[in-house]
């Protein structure tokens, strides 16, 4: 029995009756038998309402007996969800508060030591960086070059040494940074449910970079090589000054470039002297660094040139250098060193005997007295074959001094400027030599004729006319003879005018001359 029946008569009426109640009229007896076949008979009892097409809204109550057909032919309708398939709903959006590409580091050169005593290099860096504000970013790419020197290319900043400097020497050092960047997003969805045909129902996954807008930010920066490694540097009076550039800079922020400098100075200014006694050699130089860097010295040339000196010393400083500025070269050590200045000494103390004003070096680690006295007799009387009666002036704590050469042929004059040069070196990142030109001047010679107004006059000047005189003696032609065989047996004049045999040479005469008195 159905649950419901449509219902139609000849009235025009139609509608749906609804099952209310059924009761048995006859139940199938048992036989025993399986399989066995019987029927029953039920009474059902529909109620429902129908309606008549127009205004006959009548309701209607039937009462009877209703019976299943042979074959059930009636049309059930359910109700409940149906799903359809749903497209992807995954899309793209542009990212808030971002921009065009930025960078930021520095794209650098600049020299650089591996350690105090070795020669400089050149450091190449590649810092960049990105600054700009993206949803994301990827394949940074960074690039240094300097056609055939360097070629290097990587995914990470770069830090590259060239070892000699003069590679790059005034070559174009090329830099880059790029990378790609994108501003926009995926949010992806992944499909939770699906059936044969398609995806029904769809469920957030994860956000992610839509490289469809990608974008690539560029920098590119070419830089000179213009620093002068190991060139002589010309500090020449009234220059006191020097500056040399040890690096450049290009700040990627605004792709400004700087460079660097490292500054020498010294004080060359022109030395006037009253008179041919002594300079003392302490040359400083000083040094500051725009890198922050200490100075460095590696000591390669150090050289005094004094335009003269004296005759027994000529030979032993005599100048075997490359350069030119004297026919004397007087070698120089390092006196003293920090971060900022460095001074210079005679490699050599200068020693001058108090009678005969002998001039003769010895290493400044010779301290002895003993060995400095010594020496002063084994110069002297090598030099003069006469016997060593003096003593020494100075001592070896001031022996780093230069003594004029007061011999009377000396080409040095009174109140003329003469060169007093010092090739130094190497020094600074630069490797640089140095050379320091200062002017030296006197204005009185120290010993020489009363008609040039020397300080000490120890030459006679011409004897003085008409004179009488209380004391006479006479000479044979044969004591003549003998006097000029002494005479022409003379040594040398220390200075040119000092004789060093005096004592000897007046006894001498006095064996000719018996009645010369003292």
């Amino acid at each position: 029995m159905p649950s419901s029946e449509s219902y139609n008569d000849a009235q025009g009426y139609s509608g749906t009756l609804y099952r209310i109640s059924a009761s048995p009229n006859r139940y199938c007896a048992k036989t025993g038998f399986p399989n066995a076949s019987c029927s029953e008979n039920w009474t059902a009892k529909y109620s429902g309402i129908v309606t008549k097409p127009g205004n006959d809204t009548r309701v209607y109550r039937y009462e009877g007996f209703v019976t299943k057909p042979t074959s059930d032919t009636r049309v059930y309708r359910y109700q409940g969800w149906v799903y359809a398939v749903v497209n992807n709903p995954t899309n793209s959006g542009q990212a808030s508060s971002t921009g065009n590409g930025k960078a930021s580091g520095q794209f650098i050169w600049q020299l650089n030591k591996q350690n105090a005593n070795a020669p400089s290099r050149v450091q190449l860096r590649n810092t960049a960086g990105i600054a700009g504000s993206h949803f994301a970013t990827r394949n940074s790419i960074y690039q240094i070059n300097s056609p055939s020197v360097i070629s290097k290319t990587s995914t990470a900043p770069q830090n590259y040494y060239v070892n000699d400097p003069h590679d790059l020497r005034d070559k174009n050092i090329n830099y880059a940074f790029a990378y790609d960047y994108t501003n926009y997003y995926r949010d992806v969805y992944t499909c939770s449910s699906s059936r044969s045909d398609g995806c029904i129902q769809w469920t957030y996954s994860h956000r992610e970079p839509d490289w469809t807008y990608q974008e690539t930010a560029t920098f590119n920066k070419t830089m000179k090589g213009d620093h002068k490694y190991q060139d002589q540097q010309e500090i020449v009076y009234p220059t006191n000054n020097i500056s040399l550039i040890v690096g450049r800079t290009t700040n990627l922020s605004n792709m400004n470039e700087s460079y660097q400098q490292e500054h020498f100075n010294v004080d060359n200014s022109t030395i006037t002297k009253e008179t041919q006694t002594w300079i003392e050699i302490n040359e400083p130089v000083t040094y500051r660094s725009d890198l922050g860097n200490p100075l460095y010295s590696l000591t390669d040339e150090l050289w005094y040139f004094p335009n003269e000196i004296d005759e027994n010393l000529e030979e032993q400083y005599k100048n075997t250098t490359s350069f030119t500025y004297s026919d004397i070269a007087i070698p120089l050590r390092v006196n003293m060193k920090n971060n900022s200045s460095i001074n210079y000494k005679t490699e050599d103390n200068f020693f001058v005997t108090k009678n005969n004003g002998l001039l003769f070096s010895l290493p400044h680690t010779q301290v002895s007295i003993l060995a400095i006295n010594k020496k002063a007799k084994e110069e002297y009387e090598d030099f003069t074959g006469e016997t060593y009666e003096d003593e020494v002036l100075n001592s070896p704590f001031n022996g780093s001094r230069y003594y004029f050469n007061i011999n009377g042929n000396s080409e040095q004059e009174p109140n003329i400027q003469y060169s007093n040069d010092y090739i130094v070196g190497e020094l600074g990142l630069s490797d640089a030599t140095l050379h320091i030109g200062e002017n030296l001047e006197f204005e009185k010679y120290l010993l020489g004729n009363p008609i040039d107004d020397p300080v000490i006059n120890e030459q006679p000047g011409s004897k003085v006319l008409n004179a009488n005189y209380d004391n006479s003696i006479t000479i044979k032609s044969n004591q003549i003879s003998d006097l000029k065989d002494i005479s022409n047996d003379r040594n040398f004049l220390i200075h040119g005018f000092r004789s060093t045999d005096i004592y000897k040479k007046y006894n001498q005469v006095k064996n000719i001359l018996p009645s010369l008195s003292y």
